[in-house]
């Protein structure tokens, strides 16, 4: 494994620092057969990677329940942060895995995890695939999530 630290500059890190536009959350069954959007068809968020090797993820869902200040909703917010790290797939052009050490989170449980992610990216670099590398328990059903981002030099909202 490499540390986001102390990859060379001009590395394949350097994609992945700066702020992405979140444009699709789906999930997919493990036989690749059922697509659930759980955040709705137009989602919102933002992932931020620092240089010095810091990530932040927050999404939104279309339609956020309004609630009380003092609910919380996890169905209609998730966002988690800490450091991140890279294992490169030199096998496969375009790809790299990412690890991100959570730090703080939305849901309490990831606290001191590694949320492992595959990242793909496209020829120029501006959008990006993030898809979860083991299969996560979702809405009562084991999937795998893909969250499909749009690089962004400012922050936009849809």
């Amino acid at each position: 494994m490499l540390s986001a630290m102390f990859l060379p500059r001009n590395s394949r890190r350097d994609i992945l620092v700066g702020s992405w536009s979140l444009l699709e959350y789906k999930t997919t069954n493990l036989n690749g057969e059922d697509t659930v959007y759980p955040m709705g068809q137009s989602p919102r968020g933002f992932l931020m990677y620092t240089p010095d090797g810091y990530m932040s993820a927050q999404l939104l869902s279309q339609s956020p329940e309004i609630r009380p200040s003092t609910e919380f909703a996890v169905d209609d917010y998730v966002a988690y942060s800490g450091k991140f790290e890279l294992d490169q797939f030199p096998e496969e052009e375009n790809c790299l895995r990412v690890n991100h050490l959570v730090s703080v989170a939305s849901f309490p449980d990831w606290i001191g995890q590694v949320q492992s992610r595959i990242a793909r990216y496209n020829e120029d670099k501006r959008l990006l695939e993030l898809s979860t590398v083991s299969p996560i328990f979702l809405a009562g059903r084991q999937c795998h999530a893909t969250l499909q981002w749009r690089k962004s030099s400012t922050a936009v909202t849809k």
